[in-house]
């Protein structure tokens, strides 16, 4: 989407300001060091920072769009103030619900205000705040779309498309195929643009198209499901909803993603491929018998590796290895060297690895064994330092066995499976890192 909320803080906006649901035990007094505000409603006070003329207020139909911050004790928690992009907006409606939809109902544009809301009075405490405790939310309207414009937008928004035969939408076939229509569990490959007006609210990557699968029958098909299963590879369409028209949990979606009652969603469609739903099904069964395959494969090898390992020690304790000696004390030998890169920090690394306690020759770990590689932040210290050490000589591809002296380990306490003073061993594959 182009300008709706979208990251895990302004989720947390969107808990505070849209869904504003409060126990009946609110409070209705405020501290004597908050004055000049007005009570709205229990637990909820307001006051105007800017007041413009109440005769241009907006009126039912209107959209309004705001900025808005979240603030503790004067520190500003979260903001939308910041990125112009980055704005909520909200329908008036003749019974509006939140504090929010209440106050915006209340402001013309470019007025801003302070909304004081004792936090008992909300059904879950805001992480960081303490009963008793005001959250300042600040409120800035700076644009309104009108209800004639909304209405115009959206007649110009069905100009070239008719009603389709099944009446659910409006649409425009720019080209047209003959071939076979997708059916439920049946894959396409796609690309599409969702749009309100020339607002573009998603739009596919231009050189990587969408991998759908249609949902099964009985389900409540999504508007885009509904234009796919029209269509056939090759074909191009414009089809147009009405949000009033769908069903509820749908029109709910689409609310939060910024359309309204009234509002005409646009949607564009290149239909790309066509994978059937028994060709799928074969596809996947073979994916799967070539990953039990790898995996028995990953299993069989870390066996062999058990047999191996032992030998490796003993040739290392008997002087017969030449191996890599580190300023630290750390000793390595590589069997392979990768052609990759060398990893960096806050990278992650993607290792394979089997664990030996070096004196005893016997083994206490192994990704092998899972048939998963082990994944760390390089120099995030999610790792023992002879790792954090070798990862930083071993490029990519780099097979290598490594021998850890024991403060490079689990020092002289050790771990739940590592004993006081142990010396390490490890065979690892670093097989890739991003």
């Amino acid at each position: 989407m182009i300008h709706k909320m979208n990251t895990t803080i302004i989720k947390s906006l969107a808990l505070l300001l849209v869904g504003l649901i409060f126990w009946s035990c609110a409070g209705d007094d405020l501290p004597d060091n908050y004055k000049g505000y007005t009570k709205l409603e229990e637990g909820v006070f307001y006051k105007f920072f800017k007041k413009n003329s109440p005769e241009i207020l907006p009126i039912i139909g209107d959209v309004v769009a705001f900025n808005t911050s979240i603030l503790q004790d004067e520190k500003i928690l979260v903001s939308t103030f910041e990125d112009e992009t980055n704005y909520d907006e909200r329908l008036i409606t003749e019974n509006p619900i939140t504090p929010t939809e209440k106050l915006l109902a209340k402001m013309s544009i470019g007025d801003s205000l302070s909304m004081l809301i004792l936090v008992d009075s909300l059904e879950q405490l805001p992480m960081g705040f303490e009963g008793g405790d005001y959250m300042e939310v600040i409120l800035k309207a700076f644009k309104k779309t009108s209800k004639d414009d909304r209405e115009k937008d959206n007649k110009t928004a069905l100009i070239g498309l008719k009603k389709h035969p099944n009446g659910r939408f409006y649409w425009k076939k720019h080209i047209s195929k003959t071939g076979v229509f997708p059916r439920p569990n049946d894959q396409v490959e796609l690309y599409f643009q969702l749009r309100k007006g020339n607002d573009i609210f998603y739009q596919t990557a231009s050189n990587k198209p969408d991998i759908i699968t249609l949902p099964v029958e009985g389900t409540d098909v999504s508007p885009l499901h509904q234009v796919l299963q029209q269509m056939v590879v090759g074909d191009s369409v414009t089809a147009a909803f009405e949000i009033a028209s769908m069903s509820k949990d749908i029109q709910a979606s689409m609310i939060q993603s910024g359309f309204f009652a009234g509002d005409i969603m646009t949607i564009d469609v290149s239909l790309l491929t066509l994978k059937d739903s028994l060709t799928l099904a074969k596809e996947q069964a073979e994916i799967k018998k070539q990953q039990e395959a790898e995996l028995a494969a990953t299993k069989s090898f870390g066996k062999r590796l058990e047999q191996l390992i032992p030998q490796k020690i003993q040739d290392y304790k008997d002087g017969k290895l030449q191996t890599i000696r580190t300023p630290s004390g750390l000793k390595y030998v590589i069997h392979e060297k990768g052609k990759g890169p060398i990893l960096e920090n806050h990278q992650t690394a993607f290792v394979h690895y089997i664990g030996f306690l070096t004196n005893q020759k016997t083994k206490f770990d192994s990704s092998f064994d899972r048939g998963k590689s082990f994944n760390f932040e390089v120099g995030g210290k999610e790792v023992i330092n002879g790792w954090e050490e070798a990862i930083r000589l071993l490029p990519v591809g780099t097979k290598a066995t490594l021998f850890v002296p024991y403060h490079l380990g689990y020092g002289e306490t050790g771990s739940k499976v590592i004993p006081p003073y142990a010396n390490l061993t490890f065979y690892i594959e670093v097989v890739g890192g991003r």
